[in-house]
């Protein structure tokens, strides 16, 4: 039995291709969320029904408190204990995640592999690729769980991981591709008219204070939007004045059963630096546009846009 770990919408998607590609192999689905909602359950159910066994996790979160962390740690070791301890596989997305090193410190399996977890592979200046930083208090936290694993550890024991963006050098060096919408690269010939702009949204929340709506209406200055399509973890989508789009499907998948569904002949797709464009950008009738404010927190993303130019999205600076 292998043991494959999602977190979100995206990493499904991706788990999906991986056990497809090990058809004739079994495996658990374990699917740990911080926030509960409709989305990540629609896509819970969906892959669950393709593999032999699966459960459901909702680990509250309240900050960085290491106390609601070690109990959260608890329920995880209650469950294993319950019901698997050994696996032939183990694979995820979260290299950085204090949880999986959890997991991966109280079963017992034979190797790892790991796979994309949207743009924090290939965002040279993110958290992938610094270190995980100790401080006194994470120290004794670590202590106490016995941890025995460490975003260091993890990259050097990967024996493959799977990336959606195989023309990028990733964290992980032993890549093997993995293409999500392989399935839609022709479309029908059917006629097309019209074009429809799609603001695809995201938090930008820095230091505890939400900057989302100033950016985006400065952004509004210079571009219409027809449809904005938000993130699960935005709040204040409301006070944006703009036509929301309401879905169960994540971005990308929305905009697949557009093109499948609808005769629009072109969608332009765009966003400040969601890593769900890059999963777009080879896909006819799309025209994907990402968005710099400069002068803002935007700034602070530079490497990402660049990655942005290299594989060819526009970069609209305002």
């Amino acid at each position: 039995m292998n043991l494959i770990i999602c977190r979100t919408p995206l990493q499904s998607l991706i788990a999906e291709r991986i056990i497809r590609l090990k058809k004739e192999e079994k495996f658990f689905l374990l699917y740990v969320v911080d926030i509960d909602n409709e989305k990540q359950r629609y896509y819970y159910n969906k892959l669950s029904g393709k593999v032999s066994c699966s459960e459901y996790i909702v680990l509250r979160e309240y900050g960085m408190l290491s106390f609601y962390k070690f109990f959260n740690c608890l329920k995880l070791l209650c469950f294993f204990r319950k019901n698997f301890q050994y696996f032939d596989l183990v694979c995820f997305a979260n290299l950085n995640d204090v949880y999986i090193w959890f997991i991966l410190s109280r079963i017992k399996f034979n190797y790892i592999e790991t796979f994309d977890d949207g743009s924090a592979n290939i965002f040279y200046d993110g958290d992938y690729y610094t270190e995980y930083k100790m401080t006194p208090i994470r120290m004794v936290f670590f202590y106490f769980l016995r941890l025995k694993f460490s975003m260091k550890k993890i990259k050097e024991l990967s024996m493959r991981h799977y990336t959606i963006y195989p023309n990028l050098r990733n964290v992980i060096d032993n890549t093997y591709p993995i293409y999500l919408f392989e399935e839609i690269t022709s479309l029908s010939n059917r006629k097309r008219f019209d074009e429809i702009s799609i603001f695809l949204g995201q938090p930008l929340i820095f230091n505890g204070i939400d900057y989302t709506k100033e950016i985006f209406d400065k952004v509004r200055e210079y571009i219409d939007f027809d449809y904005y399509f938000p993130h699960p973890r935005e709040t204040e989508t409301h006070r944006l004045g703009i036509n929301l789009i309401e879905s169960n499907f994540i971005f990308e998948d929305y905009v697949i059963q557009l093109l499948l569904h609808e005769s629009c002949e072109k969608y332009n797709v765009y966003t400040f630096f969601s890593s769900a464009i890059l999963n777009l950008t080879q896909v006819n009738h799309i025209n994907c546009n990402v968005i710099r404010v400069k002068g803002t927190i935007l700034d602070e993303y530079d490497e990402l846009y660049k990655i942005y130019e290299k594989i060819g999205v526009k970069v609209i600076n305002i």
